[in-house]
C-alpha cells in the first residue's frame, strides 16, 4: 500500500506499542480514504473556450511505477442541433500535454435539453522521473444518439506513452470544449470524483 500521510516518526529507544502501531495504521488508511474527493459543480455554457471541469493534482514525486489515477465527472448537458463537443484528458493543467482525447463529436441531430453524461478517465504511471512516461484511457457514456434517444458510449486513449516530469507536481485535468458558443449550448458537472490508488 501507498503511505501517502506523513508517517510518524519513531524515536530511538522507544517502545513501540500496539496502540502506536494501531494509530500509524489508522491514519495511512484514513489518508487513503481521503485520498477520493469530491468538488464543486462546473458549467461550461456559451463559449468555446476550453473549460476544466474536474481536476486532481498530483503532489510532486507521489507517483509510482503502477500508481492509478482516476477522475470523473456526471453532470447534465444541453445543447442545439448538430452542435460539436470535445473532452479532453490533461496532465500539466489546462495547457499541459494531452493524454487522450474524444470529438470533436456531434452531440445530436436534434437539440436536446438535460440530458445526462458520465465521462471517466483512468491514468497509469508506467515510468518515474523527469522524463517519467504516462498512459491514459477515456470514455464516456451519454444518453442520446444522433436521434436523440438512445445511450451511447465513446472510448479514446493515449497514443502511446506520454511523457511528464513526475518529479513536479501536476495537475490531471478533464475538460470540455464547445465547437459553437450559444447560450443553448450548456453543460453543467454536477459532481465529480476524483481518486489516486
Amino acid at each position: 500500500m501507498s503511505i501517502i500521510a506523513a508517517p510518524r516518526t519513531w524515536v530511538s529507544g522507544e517502545v513501540v506499542t500496539a496502540t502506536l502501531v494501531n494509530t500509524e495504521l489508522r491514519d495511512q488508511f484514513q489518508a487513503l480514504r481521503n485520498a477520493v474527493n469530491s468538488s464543486a459543480s462546473t458549467t461550461v455554457a456559451n463559449t468555446t473556450t476550453e473549460t476544466v471541469v474536474a481536476v486532481y493534482s498530483i503532489p510532486a514525486a507521489q507517483a509510482a511505477v503502477g500508481s492509478i489515477y482516476r477522475i470523473t465527472a456526471f453532470g447534465n448537458i444541453s445543447f442545439l442541433a448538430s452542435t460539436n463537443l470535445t473532452w479532453r484528458l490533461r496532465i500539466g493543467g489546462v495547457a499541459g500535454t494531452a493524454l487522450a482525447t474524444m470529438g470533436p463529436t456531434p452531440a445530436s441531430g436534434t437539440g436536446q435539453t438535460f440530458k445526462e453524461f458520465h465521462v471517466r478517465g483512468n491514468v497509469v504511471c508506467l515510468t518515474t522521473g523527469g522524463s517519467g512516461t504516462w498512459y491514459a484511457d477515456f470514455h464516456e457514456i451519454r444518453n442520446w444518439t444522433q436521434a436523440g434517444s438512445v445511450g451511447d458510449v465513446q472510448l479514446a486513449s493515449s497514443d502511446g506513452a506520454i511523457t511528464r516530469d513526475t518529479t513536479a507536481a501536476n495537475d490531471l485535468v478533464l475538460t470540455a470544449q464547445w465547437a459553437a458558443a450559444s447560450a443553448s449550448n450548456t453543460l453543467t458537472a454536477r459532481q465529480l470524483v476524483e481518486r489516486f490508488v
